[in-house]
């Protein structure tokens, strides 16, 4: 099957550079016309079915790809974003300030991170191997709209990386990542794509990733 999987639009706490985790807020005016745009983009492919993460940034996101393509939005709790735990909410820049060794690790040896009352990478790994298999039942082409730690973690899965390499990916706002999914098997097949976005692509603003 095809999966497509893509990040929600920037939300009021990316642009502020802030750790959002399992906290809600929404799409910044920048992230409702990143969504637009992602759309857009999705215009030329046959969609199925349309699932996204519970947390509003990615509905409004999925819902403005539904108002294009067609297919309404189903909510998948196993697409939520990991839980940051206590830092939820925090800025990057106090964050560095209140646990400097725990982000150090984190930046450096981020599958040994358990968030403080939060989760753990491997947590993460464990909701995206129950929504891989279950992604079939949406249909053959199925557009999945989540978060940062999730797509990053499905593009190492792809590849056949292991999750300590976590760091050497990348997903922006907006950009679409395409894969074919076969059983148990992932493969990439364009990753993070942001062509579509332009000048709206990434903010000025170091996000809480």
């Amino acid at each position: 099957m095809k999966l497509f999987l893509a990040r929600h639009g920037e939300s009021i706490w990316n642009a502020e550079g802030r750790y959002q985790g399992r906290q809600d807020p929404p799409l910044s005016e920048r992230g409702v016309a990143q969504a637009r745009l992602l759309a857009a983009q999705l215009q030329t492919n046959r969609i199925d079915a349309i699932v996204s993460s519970p947390l509003q940034r990615s509905l409004e996101t999925a819902r403005i790809c539904a108002e294009t393509l067609g297919p309404r939005v189903v909510a998948d709790a196993n697409l939520t974003e990991i839980s940051h735990g206590q830092w939820e909410g925090e800025l990057l820049a106090d964050v560095a300030q209140r646990w400097p060794h725990l982000l150090a690790q984190w930046r450096n040896a981020p599958a040994e991170v358990r968030f403080p009352d939060g989760e753990s990478l491997y947590d993460v790994n464990a909701r995206l191997a129950a929504f891989l298999s279950a992604a079939p039942e949406y249909g053959k082409r199925l557009l999945a709209v989540t978060h940062d730690v999730i797509i990053r973690l499905a593009m190492l899965w792809a590849s056949g990386k292991p999750v300590s390499t976590f760091n050497e990916v990348h997903s922006d706002n907006a950009a679409l990542s395409e894969f074919e999914l076969d059983g148990a098997a992932l493969s990439g097949v364009a990753l993070n794509v942001t062509k579509h976005l332009g000048q709206l692509r990434g903010s000025a603003v170091p996000q809480a990733l």
